[in-house]
């Protein structure tokens, strides 16, 4: 849980439109605080990032990042930009985005003391299929889900985070080689993507590998209901084309309390990823730029008329968690800022070794 500090960084440039509440955290690519909009007195959190014209592939992924928040604003369950700005349209080298204020992600949840209980994974579970669902429609891969990029609010509301590696489904040159091994953090990859590119070697060597029987899911987790199980067999299939769809996913009775296929919408415009096919980091400062303005002609928290259609909330038959069920641990700064992942760690060795 925040602590409640007065925040020490000066945020002069965006003073007078909103009040700095507290610092959420700091690091290698800016600062992060807790600020209320003076207009309409919602809380919200201003993430200033830092250094982002550095590197080709962290101005890159900063633009990205932008143009499918914008392209997503308005769904529930995707954290939303609600302003950004930069303090001055040509030498600009930091950018001010307005996001949801969130107060833990699931990862802090999952090893807190906190135990969830089946209504607590139905609701989550629920939420973010809601989410993928919208994503998918727009022809848009994540390719970055994990507990830490899942945000979550003391009234069990779940929103996706961090869009900087995702990709186009449809392909195309800019989406050429979507399906390969540095994609999502290790420990969260399919096995088809961690098995690529399969060669003659590698499979003489899957072949000489031990056998295990699979382990039943009811002993790995015994508290489990049925429905639970039945769900998680469909979601983990080995092969990728018996896998659950999302939509499959929200129709699966485990999700019964919660689906309500009208309430669960597909995006209306598919994504264009046109813009990566930009080399420049000139090029991509002048777009962000060009991104700013447009945001804030369009409208910001000051005219909430934004791109994308405003889904229906789901219809409440069960409660979700209360706020007292959620024992929150403190907050990761790198879950709002954006920090280069191992990821990208592993991105940015690969981009170094092809340039030298």
């Amino acid at each position: 849980m925040f602590d409640g500090t007065p925040s020490q960084t000066r945020w002069d440039f965006i003073a007078d439109r909103y009040e700095p509440q507290y610092d959420l955290g700091q690091g290698a690519y800016g600062v992060v605080c807790a600020a209320r909009h003076k207009q309409t007195g919602r809380d919200v959190a201003i993430k200033k990032v830092v250094k982002v014209f550095e590197k080709s592939m962290l101005a890159k992924r900063a633009l990205r990042e932008i143009k499918l928040l914008r392209h997503f604003h308005g769904h529930q369950n995707i954290t939303g930009l609600w302003d950004m700005d930069i303090s001055d349209t040509v030498n600009f080298n930091e950018i001010y985005l307005v996001q949801d204020l969130m107060e833990a992600d699931l990862h802090q949840i999952i090893y807190s003391d906190q135990s969830l209980s089946d209504p607590h994974l139905q609701y989550f579970m629920y939420q973010l299929c809601r989410g993928l669902k919208y994503i998918h429609s727009a022809n848009v891969l994540h390719r970055d889900l994990k507990p830490s990029n899942l945000l979550v609010n003391a009234d069990c509301e779940l929103k996706i985070c961090d869009f900087g590696l995702a990709r186009g489904l449809a392909g195309g040159a800019e989406d050429s080689g979507f399906l390969t091994e540095y994609v999502a953090t290790r420990w969260y990859r399919a096995p088809e993507i961690i098995m690529v590119p399969v060669t003659r070697k590698s499979q003489v060597y899957i072949r000489s590998l031990p056998k295990k029987i699979k382990i039943p899911w009811n002993y790995l987790f015994p508290h489990a209901t049925p429905e639970a199980l039945a769900f998680l067999e469909e979601l983990l299939k080995f092969d990728p084309s018996k896998r659950m769809t999302v939509e499959q996913a929200l129709a699966h009775p485990y999700l019964e309390a919660y689906h309500n296929l009208e309430c669960e919408p597909s995006h209306p415009h598919a994504f264009d990823f046109g813009f990566e096919s930009l080399d420049s980091i000139e090029d991509m400062k002048g777009v962000i730029a060009q991104e700013v303005l447009e945001y804030k002609t369009r409208g910001s928290l000051d005219n909430t008329q934004h791109s994308g259609d405003t889904p229906a909330k789901p219809k409440e038959s069960l409660h979700g968690p209360t706020r007292d069920q959620i024992g929150f641990v403190p907050k990761d700064v790198d879950t709002y800022m954006g920090t280069a992942t191992n990821v990208d760690d592993e991105l940015m060795n690969i981009e170094g070794s092809t340039q030298g």
